[in-house]
C-alpha cells in the first residue's frame, strides 16, 4: 500500500514539485517514507490533494457501481398484479397491501401455475386473487398440492375443485375442509347441490362443525325435517345452519306458536316463514292479514296454518290481492282464509286473466258445469295477461286434444296429403297469421318488429298475436270512446280534442296514457268553486237561509166594505 501511495505521488506532482522533493537531505526522505499512508497526504500542497482526492474518489465510485449493478431489482408487486395476474390497477394497489413483503415473484408464479393446470382461465386467477391475495403466498408443493390430492381421494374432479376454489380460496387452503367437506357432500346429496349453497352462504366452510352446524341439524332432524328438506330450507335462508343454535330453536318455537307442530308436512313452510323474524313483526303481520281480509282471530289462523309463507307477503301485495278478490271477484273473507294457496299466484299474470276466461266464458254460455274461481286458478294452463280477447285468440289457435295414437295417424295422414300435392295437387292459398287469429292488426310485423327490437331473447310465436290483439282492443276502445264524444258534440270527424276526452274521461285509459300528453287536445273542463263570482253565490245562500228560518205569513183576506 506503501509502495503504491508513493508511486501515485510522484506522478501526480508537477517537475517542480518533483524537483524540490530530490533535493530533500536523506533523512527527510527516510522520514518521508516512514509516515503512516494517512500522514503522507499532509505534506503534499493544497492542488495535489485535491487531485488525489478526486483519484480516490474515482476508484471508489467504480467499485460501488460494480457492486450495485450485480444486486437485483426491488421487486414491484403492483406491476406484477397488472401484468401477469390480470388485475386493475384499482384492484392491485388494494391486493398490494397485504402482499407488500413480497421480494420476488417466485411464489407467485408457482402459484399461477398451480391454477392454470387445475383449467383456470385468467379472469378467474384474477377473482382468486382479488377475493384472497395471500393465496399467491402459498406454498406449492406443501400446501396445495396436498390439498388437491385430498379433494381427488374424495371423488373430486379437477373442474369441481376448480370451482370450489372460486367460491371459497380462503378456506381451500385450510386443511379443515377436508373434514367439512365430508360431512356436508352427504347432507346436500351432491356436491353440485352444495357448491350452490356455498354460493350463497360461504360461512358454512369457516362455522365450527361440532359446535354450530351438527347441533342446527340435529335439532331439525328432531322436529321431523329430513336431509332433502333442510337442503331446500338452506336455499332460501342459507343461514340456518351456520346461526347460533339457540337462535334456531327460538325459531322452532315461534314456527309452532304460529299453528303448525313438529312433524307435519307445513312445518318447513312454517320454520320459513318465521325465519329470523322477531315475535313483534310476526305479531303485526297477522294483525295486518286480520284486517286486510276482515278475517276473524280463528280465520287467520287457518289460513296461516295451511299456508304460513302468507306471512312472507309484502303488504302492498296483500292489499292489491283484497282489493281484487274480494272487491272485485266478489269471494267472501271466509273463502279466502280456507283457500289462502290464492294469495301465492300472481295477480297480473294468473288470478287476473282466469277472471277474465271465467267471465267470458259464462256471457258466451261455454262453461257446461259451473266452475268455482279457486278451480279455475288452479289449472296448469299458459293464460296471458291480455283482456278476453287475447283468451278466444288462444282458444282458437290451440289444437284439439290427441292421443298418441292419433297423432301418429293424423301425422301419417298429413304426409300422404303433402305427397299427394307435390305430384301435381293444387296448392292452398296462403292464410295470414292476421286471418287466422280473426285480427286486423298485422301480427307479422308486429314479430318482426320484436325480434328486431331484442326485447327479450326468445320471442315466442304466440307473443306476437296476444300483442296485436291488445293493440286492436285498446285502438277500438279509445275510437269508439272518441266517436261518442263527437257525437255528443255534434261532429261528424273526430278531432284530437275528441281522443283526449274519451280518454281523460275513462278511468283505465287515463291511467294507462297518464304520461301521454295529446297535441291539440286542450284540457278537460274544470272551474273550481273557489273562482266562481262571491257576490251571486252569497245572495243565492243568504235568501235561501232567510226563506228557511222566517217563512212568509200569509197576507189577510181584505175585509169587505
Amino acid at each position: 500500500m506503501l509502495v503504491l501511495q508513493k508511486h501515485i505521488l510522484l506522478l501526480s506532482f508537477r517537475p517542480r514539485a518533483a524537483t524540490t522533493l530530490l533535493s530533500f537531505r536523506p533523512r527527510a526522505a527516510t522520514t518521508l517514507l516512514s509516515f503512516r499512508p494517512r500522514a503522507s497526504t499532509t505534506l503534499l500542497s493544497f492542488p495535489h490533494r485535491c487531485l488525489f482526492s478526486n483519484t480516490r474518489f474515482a476508484t471508489t465510485a467504480a467499485a460501488t457501481a460494480v457492486a450495485t449493478s450485480a444486486s437485483p431489482a426491488p421487486f414491484a408487486v403492483e406491476e406484477y398484479l397488472v401484468a401477469s395476474c390480470h388485475l386493475t390497477p384499482k384492484q392491485a394497489v388494494k391486493a398490494s397491501k397485504v402482499l407488500s413483503h413480497l421480494k420476488s415473484p417466485a411464489r407467485p408464479e408457482a402459484v399461477r401455475a398451480f391454477l392454470s393446470d387445475l383449467g383456470l382461465s385468467h379472469a378467474d386467477v384474477a377473482a382468486v386473487v382479488v377475493y384472497d391475495p395471500l393465496f399467491l403466498c402459498s406454498e406449492v408443493d406443501k400446501t396445495l398440492t396436498q390439498r388437491l390430492a385430498e379433494l381427488r381421494d374424495l371423488g373430486l374432479s379437477p373442474s369441481q375443485i376448480a370451482r370450489l376454489v372460486l367460491v371459497d380460496p380462503a378456506r381451500f387452503r385450510r386443511p379443515t375442509i377436508i373434514s367439512k367437506l365430508k360431512y356436508y357432500v352427504p347432507l346436500f346429496g351432491s356436491f353440485e347441490t352444495l357448491l350452490q349453497a356455498l354460493k350463497n352462504n360461504s360461512y358454512l366452510l369457516s362455522s365450527d362443525l361440532e359446535n354450530v352446524v351438527k347441533p342446527n341439524v340435529a335439532l331439525l332432524r328432531e322436529c321431523g325435517l329430513g336431509d332433502c328438506d333442510i337442503v331446500k330450507l338452506c336455499v332460501p335462508v342459507p343461514r340456518l345452519l351456520t346461526t347460533n343454535p339457540e337462535r334456531v330453536k327460538a325459531m322452532v318455537e315461534r314456527a309452532e306458536d304460529v299453528g303448525v307442530p313438529r312433524g307435519s308436512a307445513m312445518f318447513r313452510h312454517a320454520l320459513l316463514a318465521v325465519a329470523f323474524l322477531s315475535e313483534e313483526k310476526i305479531a303485526a303481520k297477522v294483525e295486518f292479514l286480520r284486517k286486510t281480509f276482515k278475517w276473524s282471530e280463528a280465520e287467520v289462523a287457518i289460513a296461516v296454518a295451511k299456508l304460513p309463507v302468507v306471512l312472507r307477503n309484502s303488504q302492498d301485495r296483500l292489499l292489491r290481492m283484497s282489493e281484487f278478490l274480494m272487491y272485485e271477484v266478489g269471494l267472501e273473507p271466509e273463502y279466502i282464509a280456507h283457500r289462502p294457496a290464492m294469495l301465492t299466484y300472481s295477480l297480473e299474470a294468473r288470478l287476473r286473466p282466469r277472471y277474465y276466461v271465467v267471465m267470458f266464458l259464462k256471457e258466451n254460455g261455454l262453461l257446461k258445469r259451473e266452475r268455482s274461481f279457486y278451480t279455475a286458478a288452479q289449472v296448469p294452463i299458459n293464460v296471458s295477461t291480455s283482456p278476453p280477447i287475447d283468451l278466444t285468440i288462444q282458444r282458437a289457435a290451440r289444437p284439439p286434444f290427441r292421443s298418441s295414437r292419433q297423432r301418429h295417424i293424423f301425422s301419417s295422414s298429413e304426409k300422404r296429403k303433402k305427397m299427394a300435392g307435390r305430384k301435381g295437387g293444387e296448392r292452398k292459398k296462403a292464410v295470414t297469421r292476421s286471418a287466422k287469429a280473426g285480427l286486423q292488426f298485422p301480427v307479422g310485423r308486429i314479430g318482426r318488429f320484436l325480434k328486431k327490437g331484442r326485447y327479450a331473447q326468445r320471442v315466442g310465436s304466440g307473443a306476437p298475436v296476444y300483442l296485436a290483439a291488445v293493440l286492436e282492443y285498446l285502438a277500438a276502445e279509445v275510437l269508439e270512446l272518441a266517436g261518442n264524444a263527437a257525437k255528443d258534440n255534434n261532429k261528424s270527424r273526430i278531432v284530437p280534442r275528441h281522443l283526449l276526452l274519451a280518454i281523460r274521461n275513462d278511468e283505465e285509459l287515463g291511467k294507462l296514457l297518464s304520461g301521454v300528453t295529446i297535441a291539440h287536445g286542450g284540457v278537460l273542463p274544470n272551474i273550481q268553486s273557489v273562482l266562481l263570482p262571491k257576490k251571486t253565490t252569497d245572495k243565492v245562500a243568504a235568501a235561501a237561509e232567510k226563506e228557511s228560518k222566517s217563512p212568509k205569513k200569509k197576507k189577510k183576506p181584505a175585509a169587505k166594505e
